[in-house]
């Protein structure tokens, strides 16, 4: 029993410097692919890195919501822009129902005084409060399209600009804790250690 629990300890040791080494392995791959990858980025050719144009970025999503987007290859962006157009497009063709609905039975009610056509649970004055709010709603509404449009032109050029902007391993910030020693009070001391690579 003796002689197996050095043996143990042995085999954990191995087990841990197997997994340490492995990871730092796994980074060291991941890292050299990175730069691999960013290494023939930069060496495309200038025809290609020029063919992507923001201007013919913005004229497609123009011309077709979300089809700048696909052209940028930010497909996951598409659903998004239709489910805000196709969310107010909805607001606003349901507002605007409402609203011609309240104003047809206001404008019945001015002209005929003494007859209810519907609504008979409001009066005129009521009536007209709901016909300004919702006149309100569906303006909004038809703003908010709009805003939604715009967006979607601003998003497409400016990742068209960003296309081929280097994001690689080479332009970043690392922060790492580190622990490091301090001739002034002579003990080891926590530090985070921030690493700017150009």
């Amino acid at each position: 029993m003796q002689h197996t629990k050095p043996f143990a300890a042995l085999i954990t040791v191995m087990v841990f410097f197997f997994v340490f080494n492995t990871d730092c392995l796994s980074q060291i791959i991941r890292r050299d692919s990175l730069l691999e990858s960013a290494s023939q980025k930069d060496t495309l050719p200038k025809k290609i890195k020029d063919k992507h144009s923001p201007k013919k970025a913005t004229i497609m999503s123009a011309c077709l919501p979300g089809l700048g987007q696909a052209y940028n290859h930010k497909y996951w962006k598409i659903p998004i822009v239709y489910a805000g157009l196709g969310t107010f497009a909805y607001f606003t063709y349901y507002t605007n129902g409402l609203y011609w609905n309240y104003k047809n039975e206001y404008v019945f009610r001015i002209n005929n005084p003494l007859l209810i056509n519907s609504f008979p649970e409001f009066t005129a004055d009521q009536l007209k409060i709901k016909v300004d709010t919702y006149r309100r709603y569906r303006d909004l509404s038809v703003i908010l399209i709009a805003a939604v449009y715009t967006l979607n032109l601003v998003d497409a050029n400016v990742d068209a600009h960003m296309f081929t902007f280097d994001v690689s391993n080479n332009l970043s910030l690392h922060v790492t804790p580190n622990i490091g020693y301090s001739s002034f009070t002579c003990s080891r001391t926590a530090e985070l250690k921030f690493e700017l690579k150009f």
